[in-house]
């Protein structure tokens, strides 16, 4: 398969252009100063109970930074022990860089910019949170456009409105890369071809599902992407 129409890729951030160290929560604490082994591990319980309420909640309501902090307030009882705001802790998730910059990502941005592709991104997470990883990479230098569901609903969720940038009238000429089911539904709700980043070999039977009008193609490496695209 050939991707030779191509002359738009959009990148997801989180799980696609980089993974989060495995140490992420260690840094969380270090930065808030907290030291004892047994919070620590509440604290990470409790941080992906966020993430996953995060991830359901803006399905259906505006991601807002009010909203953010409501959920971490709900769902952090942990904070209040440890004397520390829901504010205070969200300012710290914005501002923190707990990412590890995943293998060949900058040379695939570099080749399609010298193909004449544009790179651009569309992010779950803060726009400003993501352009400073970004510029921590130096990969601001590929990229058009960075795109965020700040203002507006998630990707997975069904009243997000594609046509921002997305032109229906072309949309052959556009290829998503991500990494999570979140992904797989948007590239199917918006037509357009998916490469789907799997390092860990993990199983979305969605992806490949009976009603699926995309064309899809699975890697674990970013290096084999350039394979799909003629010299």
């Amino acid at each position: 398969m050939k991707f030779n129409n191509v002359r738009t890729v959009i990148w997801d951030c989180d799980g696609t252009i980089w993974h989060h160290d495995p140490a992420e929560i260690f840094i969380f604490a270090k930065k808030l100063g907290i030291t004892s082994q047994e919070k620590i591990l509440e604290l990470e319980k409790e941080f992906f109970e966020v993430i996953s309420e995060y991830n359901e909640r803006f399905k259906t309501e505006i991601v807002t930074h009010r909203k953010i902090i409501e959920t971490i307030d709900e769902k952090m009882p942990i904070l209040e022990y440890l004397g520390i705001t829901a504010t205070e802790f969200f300012e710290t998730w914005k501002n923190i860089d707990t990412t590890i910059l995943n293998p060949h990502v900058e040379t695939c941005m570099q080749m399609f910019q010298k193909k004449g592709i544009k790179n651009i991104v569309y992010t779950d997470w803060l726009r400003d949170s993501q352009i400073r990883i970004l510029k921590t990479y130096n990969l601001l230098q590929y990229i058009e456009a960075v795109y965020s569901s700040e203002g507006s609903y998630l990707k997975s969720s069904p009243k997000n409105q594609l046509s921002h940038f997305i032109k229906p009238s072309e949309k052959d000429s556009y290829l998503f890369i991500g990494n999570s089911s979140s992904d797989i539904f948007y590239a199917k709700k918006a037509g357009i071809n998916l490469v789907w980043y799997n390092p860990n070999g993990k199983v979305y039977p969605e992806i490949y599902s009976s009603d699926t009008k995309i064309s899809i193609i699975e890697i674990s490496d970013f290096k084999t992407l350039k394979r799909f695209f003629s010299a």
